[in-house]
């Protein structure tokens, strides 16, 4: 899932990002991790809305792509 959601394609990288931003937690083995519910700064909001079109639309392609349609 965070490989459709990047583009570096590090997803070890992002997911350590998210675990010390306080977005992520996880087992100390590392064989589970959890989303951290939060509500968004304002800044972060207006991202989220700005961008929301472009994922969909991304997130349609790469859907398409995997189905061979």
């Amino acid at each position: 899932m965070l490989c459709a959601e990047h583009l570096f394609q590090d997803p070890a990288t992002l997911r350590r990002t998210m675990i010390s931003c306080g977005l992520l937690t996880r087992r100390p083995d590392g064989s589970d991790y959890r989303r951290h519910e939060q509500e968004p700064p304002a800044e972060a909001k207006a991202l989220i809305r700005a961008l929301g079109p472009r994922r969909r639309t991304r997130f349609e392609a790469v859907a398409m792509e995997r189905t061979g349609a």
